[in-house]
């Protein structure tokens, strides 16, 4: 059985940019590495900073990439 995704809170967004912390996972540079290349891969998504240390990514983005696709 399959772990259930951590919570990812938005901790901050502005057209182009949503910054996530995911605390639950700080720490984890495997977690965040897998994150960030899962993201990049997404459509309208530019370029994504993940840092294990603070447990943040930093997606960026087109204007409205991520409406209605948070969770």
């Amino acid at each position: 059985m399959r772990e259930p995704l951590p919570l990812a809170v938005v901790v901050h967004a502005t057209a182009g940019r949503t910054r996530l912390r995911i605390a639950s996972r700080r720490g984890d540079a495997g977690f965040f590495t897998s994150c960030a290349g899962q993201l990049a891969a997404a459509t309208g998504v530019s370029a994504v900073e993940a840092r294990a240390l603070t447990a943040s990514v930093l997606v960026h983005h087109e204007d409205d990439a991520l409406d209605g696709k948070m969770v």
